[in-house]
C-alpha cells in the first residue's frame, strides 16, 4: 500500500503495536462488561495494531478517499470511519478495518505531518483524560490544551466533507 503513493508514507511505526499494560486494561474491561472469554476480548480489540499514514496537505483529502478504496480492494472491511477534522481536541481521521483472512481487526489512522505532530503533542494529555481520574480544573486545563494545539493544525482542503462510517448525524461529532 504504502508504495502506491508518492503522497504518503507509513509513520510511527515503532508505535504500531499498544502497549501491553494497555492491552490488558481494555481486555479486562471488555471481559468484564460484555462478559467475554480473554480470548473473545483480544479479538474484539480493534486497536492492538495500528497504523499511520501521512500525506502532503494539498492532496490529503483524495489520497485517504483513494487508499480507502484501495484497502477495499485487497479484501480489508471497513468497520468504522470517524472524521475528526471538525471537531476541536484532534485532527485526523480513524478508521477501524478487519482482515477477512484472519479476522485481525487494526485502527489505521490518516493525517497530514502537521496533525500527527499534534496528536503525539497532546498523547499524554489525552491519556490522562482517559483515566477519568482528574478533577474539574485538571480536566479543563488538559482540554484547553488539547483544544490550543488542535486549533493550529490547518485542515487540508476538502478534509472535513470524507464522510464518517457508518455515517452519523453531522452533530453527533
Amino acid at each position: 500500500m504504502e508504495s502506491c503513493d508518492p503522497h504518503r508514507h507509513l509513520i510511527g511505526i515503532e508505535d504500531c503495536l499498544k502497549g501491553r499494560d494497555r492491552m490488558k486494561e481494555k481486555v479486562a474491561k471488555s471481559m468484564d462488561e460484555k462478559n467475554l472469554s480473554p480470548k473473545e476480548a483480544v479479538s474484539l480489540l480493534p486497536d492492538a495494531i495500528r497504523y499511520t499514514f501521512q500525506y502532503d496537505q494539498a492532496s490529503y483529502t483524495e489520497s485517504v478517499q483513494t487508499d480507502i478504496l484501495r484497502m477495499k480492494e485487497q479484501g480489508f472491511r471497513l468497520d468504522i470511519l470517524r472524521n475528526s477534522w471538525s471537531t476541536d481536541q484532534y485532527k485526523g481521521v480513524n478508521s477501524q478495518w478487519i482482515d477477512p483472512g484472519s479476522s485481525q481487526r487494526f485502527e489505521l489512522q490518516f493525517h497530514t505531518r502537521i496533525s500527527f505532530e499534534a496528536k503525539q503533542i497532546t498523547h499524554t494529555s489525552y491519556e490522562r483524560l482517559r483515566t477519568l481520574q482528574t478533577d474539574p480544573f485538571e480536566q479543563m486545563v488538559l482540554e484547553a490544551f488539547q483544544r490550543k494545539v488542535a486549533d493550529a493544525v490547518p485542515i487540508p482542503p476538502g478534509a472535513t466533507d470524507i464522510p464518517d462510517y457508518p455515517e452519523r448525524p453531522q452533530n453527533a461529532r
